[in-house]
């Protein structure tokens, strides 16, 4: 689900941005309707997008990051419906958008630790993981409010479970296993889940915090650019493949963020 509802919301990021008619009227019908239908339609009974494999492709569960995007990608759907005068194509997708948005609001808060629930499995119960890609996709998608308060309240709670004052550098969740070899530690750093924390410091506007983040994983990349897919804590060696298109293009994400500041 995240990688239909993500060509949705990408093609409106490039649509907003050239507004090429010609275009959208050659891909609205092969493209944005059916699968802005598709996701739509994958809304289970309790509101929130139904279990499916999540973002890191290990756990079948309905997690927020999955309705984050899919909430996200509705909506831009309806806007580019609206755009065209497809009045009932708007509708639908923005009334299921809203439907996603009031189960998650009620559901996928865990008020215990003011954080996200990682998402919530197929018979029911609530996984209380911290994933740091609960909190991105929640700030990047809009699922909440940027002035919401419970969104720095899970900033704060991400940052405080990884003491990432300390550390700088994230891993991706807790417990994480993967190219973990001993368990002497608790989870290999990501510098993608590195980087969100820096786009959200930037979006906040605190530039140094954020420059401090962004210069570590700079730090940990080769001569010629190359970053990894994960760093083990202990050492600050690489793990697993090199380069990853994902690292590379994150770290040119906050790049662009923290140039954009600069600017303003």
């Amino acid at each position: 689900i995240d990688e239909t509802a993500g060509i949705v919301f990408l093609y409106a990021q490039f649509h907003a941005k050239f507004r090429d008619t010609a275009l959208l009227k050659k891909f609205y019908p092969e493209l944005i309707k059916p699968m802005a239908n598709f996701l739509a339609d994958f809304i289970d009974e309790n509101g929130l997008v139904k279990p499916n494999y999540e973002l890191w492709e290990m756990d079948f569960l309905s997690t927020t990051y999955s309705n984050s995007i899919t909430y996200a990608a509705l909506n831009s759907a309806a806007e580019i419906a609206r755009e065209l005068g497809a009045v009932k194509d708007a509708y639908k997708w923005r009334t299921a958008s809203e439907t996603i948005k009031k189960a998650a609001t009620e559901q996928l808060f865990n008020h215990d630790n003011n954080y996200f629930y990682r998402g919530i499995w197929p018979h029911g119960e609530k996984d209380p993981k911290v994933d740091a890609s609960s909190f991105y996709g929640a700030f990047m998608f809009g699922l909440l409010d940027f002035k919401d308060e419970k969104l720095s309240q899970a900033f704060d709670s991400l940052s405080y479970r990884f003491n990432a004052e300390q550390h700088t550098g994230i891993p991706r969740f807790e417990y994480d296993v993967y190219y973990r070899f001993t368990d002497d530690y608790e989870a290999n750093i990501w510098p993608i889940t590195s980087l969100w924390r820096a786009e959200f410091l930037l979006a906040r506007g605190e530039k140094a915090e954020a420059e401090t983040i962004i210069d570590w994983v700079a730090e940990r990349s080769s001569q010629t650019g190359i970053l990894p897919e994960q760093i083990d804590p202990r050492n600050l060696e690489w793990r697993s493949v090199a380069p990853l298109t994902w690292s590379q293009a994150e770290f040119v994400s906050a790049l662009l963020d923290f140039i954009a500041l600069n600017n303003a």
